[in-house]
């Protein structure tokens, strides 16, 4: 059981960059799409590219957190299969729903 919880992550993180990739190209084309063009959408753009930027900030100090404090989280963690296949199944079920609505 112990080679299962790789194979869980990896799944976990493929399941998270197919949501992010879809989620950057689906923003990209409704945005082109409804401002006619990418110049439109480029001008359109501007107005938001501050708070954009803010997010992004947010987003990579979220990360440099939590990867540089991971010996504060371990004794948080365990290790339950069961549960694990089900989050794995959730994961999955939750990203093709993602890709059918866009």
């Amino acid at each position: 059981m112990n080679s299962l919880r790789p194979a869980l992550a990896a799944l976990t993180g493929v399941c998270f960059l197919v949501f992010a990739a879809a989620w950057l190209l689906g923003a990209a084309y409704f945005g082109i799409r409804a401002n006619g063009g990418v110049r439109g959408w480029l001008r359109a753009s501007r107005s938001s590219a501050s708070r954009r930027v803010l997010l992004i900030a947010g987003v990579a100090l979220f990360f440099f957190v939590v990867r540089h404090t991971r010996g504060f989280w371990e004794h948080l963690q365990f290790w339950q299969p069961e549960l694990a296949l089900l989050g794995a199944l959730l994961a999955l079920l939750s990203t093709a729903l993602l890709l059918w609505s866009r």
